[in-house]
């Protein structure tokens, strides 16, 4: 009992580090720093290193654990290019801040009737308690939504859901998910004639039977649905939900991962 507690406390020591590291980067650096950004860059790394083996390595089961590691690789490579390329700093920070406040307004005045036009935002200068709050909201937008970085060809819901609704939908979901994620991991491993080093080649396809082939299409059929399921439990759920509640973001940010099935038929609307 005392280790696991040790543990956890080394976890969120880690993480309250890397993101405390990349708060006071981008608050306290010009834009124009570039060394100095350069040296922080590695910093950030350094203290990502310490997440994965304080953090990241106590998940379980070990599927969650590596796709969990895969998209906090790309979660440091995200603040990375926060700091490097697109030199976040103080004044972008108030900029973004301001045009938070603008489209809330708007939204609110859309929904009671009222008319806010389409006037130009004029920037203030954030305190820094709004700028520390928006940087962290950022570390929580894998994809950007709302800024100018904001990646492509994503699927927006056509509801606007309020957090409530948010939490309602998403626990319950990323509960149900987590136990059917635990169900395929402890089931029963395959015999070990179906998983034979000549049997997982492309170019030795006639070596398999009948057996093999009622073996195998609904382990890739299982791993395709699983796959889904642990990508939800860790976009909506372990960084949706807490992000949602802790007023880090908003509903808004957190669209489905995956798009509609009848957009199946590109390769855009596949990847996207």
């Amino acid at each position: 009992m005392a280790w696991e507690l040790a543990a956890l406390f080394c976890a969120i020591s880690t993480l309250a580090l890397y993101h405390g590291l990349f708060v006071l980067i981008v608050i306290t650096l010009p834009n124009n720093a570039t060394a100095a950004r350069a040296m922080s860059a590695l910093l950030i790394s350094v203290a990502a290193y310490f997440v994965r083996i304080c953090a990241i390595e106590l998940i379980r089961p070990l599927l969650l654990q590596s796709t969990l590691l895969t998209c906090f690789l790309v979660h440091w490579l995200s603040l990375i290019d926060y700091i490097c390329m697109a030199k976040l700093d103080s004044a972008k920070l108030s900029e973004l801040v301001t045009q938070h406040k603008h489209n809330t307004d708007t939204d609110r005045g859309n929904h009671v009737g009222g008319q806010t036009g389409d006037k130009a935002v004029s920037a203030s200068t954030a305190s820094i308690g709004q700028q520390v709050w928006k940087a962290l909201a950022l570390t929580t937008n894998f994809r950007r939504l709302g800024t100018e970085w904001e990646v492509k060809n994503i699927y927006y819901s056509d509801t606007k859901p309020t957090p409530l609704d948010f939490v309602i939908d998403v626990l319950p979901k990323t509960a149900l998910s987590y136990l059917l994620i635990d169900a395929v991991m402890h089931a029963p491993a395959p015999e070990a004639h179906l998983v034979t080093e000549a049997k997982q080649t492309w170019w030795k396809l006639w070596t398999l039977n009948g057996k093999d082939l009622a073996f195998r299409v609904p382990a890739v059929i299982s791993f395709w649905v699983t796959a889904r399921l642990v990508i939800y439990v860790l976009t909506q759920g372990v960084l949706g939900l807490p992000s949602v509640i802790l007023g880090l973001s908003s509903p808004d940010h957190w669209p489905s991962a995956f798009g509609s099935l009848r957009e199946l038929y590109t390769i855009r609307g596949f990847w996207g």
